[in-house]
C-alpha cells in the first residue's frame, strides 16, 4: 500500500466494523449489513471480510461482538472520513455520552490503516492504535489483504496474530 492516489479512485483503506446491541436500524448484524451498504457508497472498490463473532474485550459485561473488516478506496482525506464514519455510527443509533469507553454499541467504526500514512493526533491515530492485539481485526485483516504491512515497521500485520487477543 501507498499513500498515492492508486489509479484515481482514491487512497487505500481499512475499516474495522463492530456491532453488539441492537440499534434502530435492527439487530447486530443488520446494522453491520446496512454499514457495509453506506460505505460502498462512500468509498470505490469495496470487499469485505466475513463476519466474526467474537467476545469482548476490557469490559466484559455486554453481548459479544460481529465483526468486519472492509477494504476500499477513498477521495476523502483521513479527516473528512472519519467524520463521515462517526455520523454513520450516529445514524446507526451510537450515542457516545455516557457509555463506557469500551462498552456496548449498535455500531463501532474505526479506520484501522489510511494508505501508508501514520497519524498520531488526539482525534485520529493511523494506524489504529490496538488493532495488532485484536484477532478480531487482524483474522479479517488476514482474509482480505494477507500481504498488508505496518507502514511503521514494516511487517506483515498477519505477524501480531501469535500475540492477539
Amino acid at each position: 500500500m501507498n499513500c498515492s492516489d492508486t489509479a484515481g479512485i482514491g487512497w487505500p483503506l481499512f475499516i474495522g466494523l463492530g456491532a453488539n446491541t441492537p440499534g434502530p436500524l435492527g439487530g447486530p448484524r443488520e446494522t453491520l449489513a446496512w454499514a457495509v451498504s453506506e460505505l460502498n457508497h462512500l468509498l470505490e472498490g469495496v470487499s469485505f471480510s466475513s463476519v466474526f463473532f467474537t467476545a469482548p474485550l476490557h469490559y466484559s459485561e455486554q453481548p459479544h461482538y460481529f465483526n468486519q473488516v472492509l477494504r476500499g478506496f477513498s477521495r476523502m482525506g483521513p479527516r473528512n472520513l472519519l467524520r463521515e464514519l462517526h455520523r454513520l455510527e450516529k445514524e446507526a443509533g451510537r450515542c457516545r455520552a455516557g457509555v463506557p469507553r469500551f462498552g456496548p454499541r449498535p455500531l463501532d467504526l474505526d479506520i484501522l490503516l489510511f494508505g501508508d500514512y501514520t497519524i498520531a493526533s488526539v482525534d485520529l491515530q493511523v494506524p489504529h492504535p490496538r488493532m495488532h492485539q485484536r484477532r478480531f481485526v487482524l483474522e479479517p485483516l488476514q482474509e482480505l489483504a494477507p500481504a498488508v504491512r505496518d507502514p511503521r515497521n514494516g511487517a506483515l500485520w498477519r505477524s501480531y496474530l501469535a500475540g492477539a487477543l
